[in-house]
């Protein structure tokens, strides 16, 4: 059950880490230019990008504690709520400004480069690197900044952030949450998902004709190729037509030569692997949901080129199975898996991977779909048949029938011995017989293997390789996803609810208590996300540019988050 709820009545909670940055969502950014930061401890934020600053927000020459406040919003686009009776806001006006209200006992301190100044009534010039910000905090409580490349640019635009209709501003940022139908008992978190998804969507500009997602803002703010497969799914729940320009957008970055379409992309930009192919499968439910059958037109040839250049480049054995590309990076021995540093990459091998060929049997036959959707029964045939000789070979090759699971093959034919998330692709794609699919099922609900308290981990908790770092044992939510999907399928119903509900405590168990939702979460459930190890040791001070822990406000965890509300039927 879903309704509207007033805006104050659904509290948020404060956490070190949460996005603060505008929106492309409903308003223009410019990449590159945008003031990106994230919220700090105490109330405040730490500005990254495009230069790093922190805005502390003080009262008698004290940090103001969150904990003496009470929010209705606390990261993206909008900070605000209540100190007593009185109502503050910080946001920002525009991709180089910000703007608050703020009661007029409290003071901004501004520091960059072990340098503070305090916000005055008349405007203050702090320099940086290529370039300058400049600040007023007025008597009233309305608090101003803004960066340019020169003094004179940057006091232009504050001077101009002066003129702007500020509550018209703030009214434009509430209606969007105030017309979510949020699930009912899940209100707060599902507010918290939405304004992630909301804040990592960038308006595009000069490079690309339409809107683009990223993972998050900072660190990574460039576009990633599976992730916006997830992020698509999300907007599905809410807005069809940013869903199919999250695709639209990673689509465009194919070669129209060859087919590839990169990992990662930027304007101007562009990397040279991929990541696992999941945009036919991502195009046609979005499709399916909105049908809009000119976009599945348009998008049907780039995605075939796509599966034919990963048939034609990533498949050294020509086995008819994919294997990833391998780094010399020993914590980032697979990026194109998009599984960095899982021990299936530890010993650097090039691999026959289950999960990269499960995906490429499924693409296919979700571009069947797509072709007989479009009434190309010809086209459909070939990707079903396509699909069920990949199929086929995943089943003939990769399948150990003694473990009842399915693992990588080197290229001397040897089995990989490692029990990751990725054995479970093949019900993802519906390619395993029903009694592989039992097997499988049996792992799953083993508490030494993969039934942990927040399923499902990344590596078996058996594994000698196990642990809290990132791919080597954390439950990250759109594997976890794609394992119910797959269970789903073939009706393992009460499993599938039962994991979707464990995921769903444990994102808002997190979020209560630290304000954001996570890239990946400890799968026992031993220790806050925070201080799981991200390709190492987790900082003892945080600092987001550092990635030294989860990422926060993360945007495939809150998409998925709500695809499991969905599926529960608590959704949209």
């Amino acid at each position: 059950m879903t309704k509207k709820r007033k805006l104050d009545e659904v509290p948020a909670v404060w956490g070190e880490g949460a996005i603060v940055a505008l929106s492309g969502y409903q308003e223009e950014t410019v990449w590159g230019r945008n003031l990106v930061g994230s919220t700090t401890k105490s109330l405040g934020v730490r500005f990254h990008l495009p230069f790093s600053f922190l805005v502390s927000f003080l009262e008698n020459g004290k940090e103001v504690e969150p904990e003496t406040c009470r929010f209705y919003l606390a990261g993206g686009d909008l900070i605000a709520g209540f100190r007593g009776d009185e109502q503050f806001v910080f946001s920002p006006l525009k991709c180089d400004s910000f703007i608050g209200q703020l009661p007029t006992s409290w003071e901004v301190s501004i520091s960059a480069r072990d340098k503070s100044w305090s916000a005055r009534k008349q405007p203050t010039v702090a320099g940086a690197v290529g370039w300058q910000l400049a600040f007023a905090l007025r008597e009233d409580g309305r608090f101003a900044l803004a960066i340019g490349q020169n003094e004179a640019e940057a006091l232009a635009k504050l001077q101009a952030a002066w003129k702007e209709d500020w509550e018209g501003t703030w009214a434009k940022r509430r209606q969007f949450y105030e017309e979510l139908p949020l699930p009912e008992g899940h209100e707060q978190v599902a507010k918290k998902a939405w304004s992630i998804l909301k804040v990592n969507v960038e308006s595009g500009g000069s490079w690309l004709p339409c809107r683009w997602t990223t993972p998050d803002r900072i660190p990574h703010k460039d576009m990633w190729l599976w992730d916006s497969a997830f992020h698509s799914l999300g907007w599905s729940e809410l807005d069809g037509e940013m869903a199919q320009e999250a695709l639209k957008a990673i689509l465009l970055q194919a070669d129209p030569k060859t087919g590839f379409i990169p990992h990662q992309a930027r304007s101007n930009w562009r990397s040279e692997i991929t990541q696992p192919p999941l945009l036919a499968w991502a195009t046609w439910e979005v499709v399916r949901k909105h049908g809009d059958l000119e976009f599945a037109s348009w998008a049907l040839p780039i995605l075939e080129r796509y599966l034919l250049w990963d048939e034609a480049n990533r498949d050294q054995n020509r086995n008819g199975l994919l294997e990833w590309f391998i780094e010399e990076n020993p914590d980032c021995r697979s990026g194109e898996s998009g599984m960095d540093n899982s021990p299936r990459f530890d010993a650097a091998q090039t691999l026959d991977a289950v999960d990269f060929s499960s995906f490429l049997a499924h693409e296919y036959f979700c571009l069947s779909k797509l072709a007989a959707l479009l009434e190309d029964e010809e086209r459909a045939e070939k990707y079903q048949n396509r699909g069920e000789g990949v199929a086929k070979a995943v089943n003939d090759y990769l399948y150990h029938s003694r473990e009842g699971f399915y693992f990588d093959r080197d290229m001397n034919g040897k089995f990989s011995r490692i029990k990751a998330c990725s054995g479970f692709a093949p019900l993802f794609a519906g390619i395993c017989s029903p009694k592989q699919a039992e097997a499988l099922v049996r792992h799953l609900e083993d508490p030494a293997q993969f039934a942990t308290q927040v399923p499902v981990p990344s590596v078996a908790y058996s594994d000698p390789a196990y642990s809290t770092d990132m791919w080597r044992g954390p439950s990250w939510l759109n594997w976890t996803y794609l394992i119910v999907c797959g269970l789903e399928r073939y009706g393992y119903h009460k499993l599938a609810r039962r994991i979707s509900l464990q995921v769903v405590a444990a994102v808002e168990k997190w979020y209560g208590k630290a304000g954001t939702i996570f890239e990946y979460y400890d799968s026992a459930d031993q220790r806050s996300p925070a201080e799981c190890h991200r390709k190492g040791p987790v900082a003892e001070d945080y600092y987001l540019q550092n990635k030294t822990s989860a990422i926060r406000d993360y945007n495939w965890s809150a998409a998925c988050y709500l695809l499991f509300l969905e599926k529960l039927g608590q959704g949209n």
